[in-house]
């Protein structure tokens, strides 16, 4: 609001098919392990990203807060059933 303090919207990369996000102004990524979220400057060997099966994310919040969220919006066959 005018009156008030407001978050800034950062960008964030999402890749539905593995269900990471990525920070890039402080190239962090996210990811689940079990339940818990992790992060780290660079993912676990097993993921592996493909740059063209990622969503911008334009949001005032930390993506993993509302995951249930996003991926109800972008499900891991949101590229295509065939794609992964």
């Amino acid at each position: 609001p005018a009156h008030g303090w407001r978050r800034k919207h950062e960008t964030y990369y999402y890749y539905p098919t593995i269900q990471v996000y990525y920070y890039p102004s402080v190239r962090r990524y996210y990811w689940l392990e079990g339940r818990e979220w992790r992060y780290g400057d660079r993912l676990p060997r097993y993921y592996v990203l493909n740059q063209d099966k990622r969503v911008v994310l334009d949001l005032d919040y930390e993506p993993h807060t509302k995951h249930a969220k996003i991926r109800a919006v972008y499900p891991r066959d949101y590229f295509g059933k065939d794609k992964y």
